[in-house]
């Protein structure tokens, strides 16, 4: 319970800076929305059989949400996401029949998560597209079964923003995501499984 309130104090309090920002009129905000995918798989503790990273490959799933970015200054701004998004992996499971050769399949394990992730970006250039570059934390609620239920994950990421007008703008970013909660924390003794994910992400971003 102390790691949960830890990570949800870490995740929240650039919201709580973005709302006074915005209180004190320090910053411009904008929202919109975004949608794309999430290539992810997981990371396995060492030493286990059935979860052998040999045997483990991308799942690719939906990701798609809301934006709320903060420009701070000409080059700084905050960003929040709250999103639904997948994770997870394809397993690979040997078996044999009998008199018959060996024989494998892929066997999708699918993980949805509300994520909320929160990140601080800097902005470079003065035209119409402006590149940017942008970190920070990610905290996740999974609404799957049988798992942890909360995904605590630090993001790093670049990406573009297009003004297609004084008010409208088109933002592609890609971004890492390294979990850094043990998902399987529900089973002791289980193998720990740590979420990994690149997001490409299309959005648009509305001035008010």
């Amino acid at each position: 319970m102390k790691k949960i309130a830890q990570s949800l104090f870490m995740a929240l309090l650039p919201v709580v800076l973005l709302l006074s920002c915005r209180q004190n009129g320090f910053s411009q905000v904008r929202v919109g929305g975004e949608a794309g995918i999430n290539i992810a798989t997981l990371s396995v503790s060492l030493n286990d059989f059935y979860w052998d990273e040999s045997k483990v490959s991308s799942y690719v799933g939906p990701a798609f949400g809301g934006i709320v970015q903060a420009d701070l200054t000409s080059l700084l701004f905050l960003r929040i996401e709250p999103m639904y998004i997948q994770k997870g992996t394809k397993h690979q499971i040997d078996y044999s029949v009998f008199a018959g050769p060996p024989a494998s399949i892929e066997q999708p394990l699918k993980l949805e998560f509300l994520q909320l992730p929160v990140a601080l970006g800097v902005q470079f250039g003065e035209g119409a597209l402006r590149p940017y570059l942008f970190a920070g934390p990610d905290i996740g609620y999974m609404l799957t079964r049988g798992y942890s239920r909360t995904d605590f994950a630090l993001d790093v990421g670049l990406g573009g923003e297009f003004a297609l007008s004084s008010t409208c703008s088109i933002l592609l970013d890609i971004r890492y995501s390294a979990g850094l909660t043990n998902l399987n924390s529900e089973d002791p003794g289980a193998p720990e499984l740590r979420s990994r994910g690149i997001q490409p992400l299309v959005g648009l971003l509305f001035r008010p």
